[in-house]
């Protein structure tokens, strides 16, 4: 949850730099997709674990029952 919530402080942060402060260039979209293949990596990851965990907690269910 952590590291949603600061890529997701970075992407604002971002906005504001460059709409208000600086004009975006080449750099800045390759910053923009890096950070873009960070969400998608995160939300990969993020899901996977959360996928084993409910597995986990199904197969105690199970034994619990058994």
């Amino acid at each position: 949850m952590f590291m949603g919530v600061l890529m997701l402080l970075l992407t604002i942060l971002q906005t504001i730099y460059w709409l208000a402060i600086s004009k975006p260039d080449s750099t800045a979209i390759f910053i923009v997709s890096m950070e873009a293949l960070a969400f998608a990596a995160y939300g990969v990851i993020a899901t996977a674990l959360g996928y084993r965990a409910t597995e986990r907690v199904e197969q105690y269910v199970i034994d619990e029952d058994a």
